[in-house]
């Protein structure tokens, strides 16, 4: 038998709903306030930070929202960090890509986005939601002229077809809760060792910056080293990806 999750145990998955984001929304409500996972077939109106729409065509990826229980001392960042790690390590370890992080919630792979992810604290300020989209089976005909040329799936990574979404979204919780029990120092050396754009020059905000890292408190550090300028949010984008 396949070891399945032991802290993501409260499961819903729904053919189509707007967003899991919503529905796992109201299941803390409901009092669902840890272990939540909330996965749909289809989202009808998905969504990315800042509110921007997120394509999520129906079975050709993974759509899913998850509840944590914040600890006292640790930043919704830190979750944020902790699952981006976890999953870009399994993205590597199960299909050979080389997955890394871009600030403040993307998964890359090469150049191109496989992955969203989306943080919200519930009202009841202790039970964190993270959504996150992983691409999976699209083809560059699906994604379209507007998306093909910034985002990329499993399947045009590796020419292969996931058939069996629910096994992989437990890999994903089993992975997410084994990175939650590693130190903190750890996570933040996987997480600088996958970033990136560190150490480098990238559009930031339609300026050419250079990228020293991130803080502690998820802040991205721009400029010079020693006054560097923090920025909680903004656009980030490779300057392969500028036309």
């Amino acid at each position: 038998m396949s070891q399945k999750p032991e802290v993501f145990t409260q499961q819903f998955l729904f053919d189509e709903v707007e967003t899991t984001m919503t529905v796992a929304l109201n299941k803390v409500d409901e009092g669902i306030t840890k272990g939540l996972v909330v996965m749909a077939n289809s989202q009808t109106q998905g969504r990315g930070r800042n509110g921007k729409s997120f394509q999520t065509p129906r079975d050709m990826g993974i759509w899913c929202t998850m509840g944590v229980e914040v600890e006292k001392n640790c930043s919704p960042h830190y979750y944020n960090k902790v699952f981006s790690v976890a999953l870009s390590t399994l993205l590597e370890d199960s299909f050979g890509l080389e997955a890394k992080i871009k600030w403040p919630n993307d998964i890359y792979v090469g150049h191109k986005k496989i992955c969203g992810i989306l943080t919200e604290l519930h009202k009841n300020g202790k039970t964190l939601l993270l959504g996150f989209g992983l691409n999976l089976n699209q083809t560059k005909g699906i994604f379209g002229n507007e998306l093909k040329d910034i985002a990329t799936s499993v399947y045009l990574e590796t020419n292969k077809i996931i058939n069996n979404r629910e096994s992989l979204l437990e890999d994903i919780l089993l992975a997410f809760e084994a990175a939650l029990d590693i130190s903190e120092e750890s996570i933040s050396e996987h997480y600088k060792n996958k970033s990136m754009m560190w150490g480098r020059q990238a559009m930031f905000n339609q300026e050419v910056k250079f990228i020293i890292g991130v803080d502690e408190d998820g802040a991205l550090l721009i400029g010079d080293r020693i006054h560097p300028e923090k920025h909680l949010t903004g656009d980030l984008i490779p300057l392969e990806n500028v036309k």
